[in-house]
């Protein structure tokens, strides 16, 4: 590396006074001494390296003559020092925050101080940044303090404790060693200190008795002369100093000590420099310590938050236990109770048709017996008529036969022909046998119509007799119309809007879907009260079947919207309850389960539930759901 610069920006005038303080002191024998009026002049110029800037720009911001100089790369390991008059330094907090200031130096000035500090910061900068010597030893170190105290404060604890005794033994003579074993204790807790222990060899720990425990501190923190920080502040000692391995020791009584200081004044400057030592490592273990402390409650306090996170997690998923539990038992009652209701349905069944045709057998006989045959079978058939065709039927009727009661009695046994309702008027057992019959055929009418509802939901509640089953082709529109008819009675006066689409069979499981549904309209009733609309949309969106569930309620306040995913969440009032004794985050789950989304939007007058489900369903293996 070339000669490095030593650059001074200041105005001409006091920077030729600068340079010549350095000149007549012999700087320019170490660095080429450059000078430049202005920073632009300086970033202008084309020397290399720079290893000293001394500024002389009293009148100018220090933070604006630096910033510059340091974002150029000559400038950016260079030591600077500033001059600085009796109005102080302007402007310099940002270069002091990162440290880029080595040294103010007040003006007026001592002749040959500016040299000599120039010289001190130039070691400086060869040690960090001069040139490898050649034969690959170390840079040389920077010069040493010349006061006694700081030169001791860069020596080594070994350095320092051999000085010690050598300048002790000066001023007192030659010093006994102690030769001591191991578990010596040199100090004792709590009892007056009368002297020092100079440990020479061997390793030396602190202990303090607390209660029952034994507290063993850092070695480091030991120092080599033992009992001089109780012995500065006259107190008792607060540890128990013991020998840890073969020691070699010399001890100065208080007396003895007081003497050497008097004799050599160098013993004050390495005691103090020792003390000093001493508690700065004593300080920094110390704030390690309280480091390690501070990490040590973090890391306490997230594992703490681990751990109640888990446990709720386990109480999460023991409650999943339970109502899968109470999930497999509806399917197993439902199973049951299907196969229960199958045997007595049926046999309903066959008892009305052979009560239809038996019936029909003794109408043969019967002079009038074709008439109660049609008569039965047109009340058994008939479809729902409105008040208004009634009215129009009895309307005819009595215009025929001029009876308005006779009228309106075979109206309602379903009798039109005008010709029969003649026949009626010049029998009145005629008009009972036509009115018995009617009532026959409405009696049989409700029993096919309730046999047909048991039926629809025995298949129903088979939906749910097997969980786990997934099953190919399944039918999305026929699973929502299996939930309607297993929560119908919770949707007495509300009106239903079905809108299905044409869907492609998916693969599902149908139980877990059901449970769905059952879920959503449960809940679409509890907000809805006995009273507005629910409307049933499905479609096929690509590879999905989209199903959406919307009533006209009063909609779900907006801090309970974000809960109503949440596991067992519920309200007190109906807008998330659970179904069936599961919830929502249930039917999230299933959802989910399927490789599927469930979304919910609302608003007052409208709640609106998505559920998108591939076509291609849920994984074959049911722990690979999605939880």
């Amino acid at each position: 590396m070339s000669t490095p610069y030593a650059l001074i920006l200041s105005p001409e005038g006091r920077a030729t006074k600068i340079a010549h303080e350095l000149t007549a002191n012999g700087f320019d024998e170490l660095v080429h001494v450059v000078a430049e009026p202005t920073v632009e002049a300086a970033l202008a110029a084309t020397y290399s390296p720079v290893a000293l800037i001394i500024l002389d720009c009293r009148s100018t911001p220090l933070d604006d003559v630096i910033f510059p100089l340091r974002k150029d790369p000559r400038y950016a390991n260079a030591r600077i020092l500033s001059m600085v008059g009796n109005d102080g330094v302007v402007g310099a907090e940002s270069s002091l925050d990162r440290g880029w200031v080595a040294a103010f130096i007040g003006l007026p000035m001592t002749h040959g101080l500016l040299a000599r500090h120039c010289r001190d910061q130039l070691s400086r900068w060869m040690e960090r940044h001069g040139p490898e010597p050649e034969d690959g030893s170390p840079r040389p170190r920077h010069n040493p303090p010349e006061s006694d105290l700081l030169r001791d404060f860069e020596s080594s604890e070994t350095t320092r404790t051999l000085e010690l005794i050598t300048v002790i033994e000066r001023a007192l003579g030659p010093r006994p060693r102690l030769r001591l074993p191991a578990g010596v204790r040199l100090t004792r807790q709590d009892v007056p200190i009368d002297g020092v222990y100079i440990v020479l060899e061997g390793e030396v720990a602190l202990t303090r008795q607390v209660g029952d425990e034994t507290m063993l501190f850092h070695q480091d923190t030991t120092g080599r002369v033992v009992g001089l920080l109780a012995l500065s502040t006259g107190s008792r000692s607060r540890f128990n100093s013991t020998t840890m391995t073969p020691a070699v020791v010399v001890h100065l009584s208080t007396y003895q000590l007081d003497q050497a200081l008097q004799l050599e004044p160098q013993v004050s400057a390495i005691l103090a420099s020792s003390a000093i030592t001493q508690l700065s490592t004593r300080l920094a273990r110390s704030e390690h310590l309280h480091t390690e402390r501070r990490f040590l409650v973090r890391r306490l306090e997230k594992e703490r938050a681990e751990l109640a996170e888990a446990l709720e997690q386990l109480r999460e998923a023991r409650l999943e236990l339970v109502t899968q539990a109470r999930f497999a038992t509806l399917g197993e009652l439902s199973a049951g109770i299907a196969h229960e209701l199958n045997n007595p349905v049926a046999a309903l069944i066959r008892s009305t048709e052979h009560l239809v045709e038996d019936v029909a057998d003794l109408m043969v006989t019967n002079p009038n017996g074709e008439l109660i045959a049609n008569t039965v079978d047109h009340a058994a058939n008939r479809g729902a008529t409105s008040t208004r065709e009634d009215r129009a039927a009895r309307r005819e009727l009595s215009r025929v036969i001029r009876d308005e009661e006779l009228a309106h009695r075979l109206s309602a046994a379903g009798v039109r022909n005008p010709a029969i309702a003649k026949a009626a008027t010049k029998s009145k057992k005629l008009a009972d046998t036509i009115e018995l019959s009617a009532k026959l055929g409405t009696s049989l009418r409700a029993i096919n119509l309730a046999s047909a509802q048991i039926t629809r939901l025995v298949s129903s509640l088979r939906s749910y007799s097997r969980p786990d089953e997934t099953l190919e082709g399944f039918s999305v529109n026929t699973s929502l119309e299996d939930a309607l008819h297993l929560v119908s009675h919770r949707l007495r006066g509300v009106e239903l809007v079905r809108d299905y689409g044409d869907l492609p069979g998916i693969r599902a499981r149908s139980a877990q879907l059901g449970q769905v549904w059952t879920n959503i309209l449960v809940n679409a009733a509890d907000a809805l009260d006995g009273s507005g609309c629910i409307e049933l949309r499905t479609r096929r969106a690509l590879r999905e079947v989209v199903v959406t569930i919307t009533d006209d309620g009063p909609g779900i306040p907006a801090e309970v919207l974000e809960r109503v995913f949440e596991p067992r969440f519920t309200t007190k009032h109906g807008q998330v309850r659970f179904g069936l004794g599961m919830g929502l985050g249930i039917a999230a789950r299933f959802v989910h389960g399927h490789s599927g989304t469930i979304t919910i939007d609302s608003a007052p007058g409208r709640t609106c539930v998505e559920v998108r489900l591939p076509v291609n369903g849920p994984p074959e293996d049911p722990t690979q759901e999605a939880s």
